[in-house]
């Protein structure tokens, strides 16, 4: 199946990709970590999406990531960061129906397995369309 843009004055390739190959989206994020690239939620035809993908640059393969436990609830314009090569932190976004979100999970990359980081100190007002490193 074909995932990318082509623009051979600019360096873009086509890539042909194989797998499970998430469905369109706007407003996801993808973090790069060790030879991958993770996908997180997104939005589709208007719905708010909180599937997770990983898809492998030297193979050009995607998968869906079978997480174990809860999930973070579906959701846009939200902010996915790799800490200590370990983990990826994901904050806030939107979850549809006016709900604006300030929850923070952390993803055990070698577990599989997310977890809602309790609510310490002062919490940040829910955001959107942001990033942080």
């Amino acid at each position: 199946m074909k995932q990318t843009a082509s623009d051979k004055q600019r360096g873009w390739m086509l890539l042909d990709t194989t797998g499970d190959v998430p469905s369109p989206r706007k407003s996801s994020t993808l973090v790069y970590h060790d030879g991958c690239l993770y996908l997180f939620g997104g939005n589709y035809k208007e719905k708010c999406l909180n599937d997770f993908y990983k898809y492998d640059i030297k193979s050009r393969c995607w998968s869906q990531i079978v997480v174990k436990g809860k999930i973070p609830s579906a959701r846009d314009r939200h902010s996915l960061t790799l800490v200590n090569e370990e983990s990826l932190v994901l904050f806030g976004g939107f979850g549809g129906e006016q709900e604006f979100l300030n929850d923070l999970w952390s993803f055990d990359i070698k577990s599989k397995t997310w977890t809602l980081l309790p609510e310490q100190g002062s919490i940040p007002s829910p955001r959107l369309f942001f990033f942080f490193f």
